[in-house]
């Protein structure tokens, strides 16, 4: 028997679990270093750092570009504690269940997905900024 919450999970979570990953994995890719840009034109741009002081005074919550760069970095741990809770505290025999554990295992490996890529980003890097070393 299938309820409404778990009609709406299919359709809208499984149906876009691929375009999710997709969307995500570039930015998580880029997060190092636009987060290393910013800081650079912080520390050498008077001019950046007035145009960071305006947009921060003007934002509801008053974050800074940092703080809203790795708001979809903290996204994925929180959806999986979420749902993780929600599973807990869930009935064994609920409609929701078998999509609420669906739901954790596949956040649970775009993030492990997402940290691979990252550390294959990362190892490459470094094999360049040899390799750069080396030929000067």
């Amino acid at each position: 028997r299938s309820s409404a919450a778990s009609d709406v999970y299919k359709r809208q979570f499984l149906d876009y679990n691929n375009r999710l990953e997709v969307t995500y994995s570039d930015y998580f890719l880029d997060y190092d270093k636009a987060a290393a840009t910013l800081q650079s034109l912080r520390n050498s741009n008077p001019q950046f750092q007035e145009l960071l002081a305006a947009f921060q005074n003007c934002n509801e919550k008053n974050l800074d570009l940092a703080a809203l760069l790795i708001t979809p970095i903290q996204r994925f741990p929180r959806y999986i504690l979420l749902l993780s809770d929600l599973r807990k505290k869930t009935w064994l025999l609920h409609p929701d269940k078998v999509n609420l554990e669906k739901a954790c295992i596949s956040f649970q490996n775009i993030t492990n997905k997402f940290n691979s890529k990252i550390a294959k980003a990362e190892s490459l890097n470094k094999v360049i900024e040899i390799i750069h070393n080396i030929t000067g």
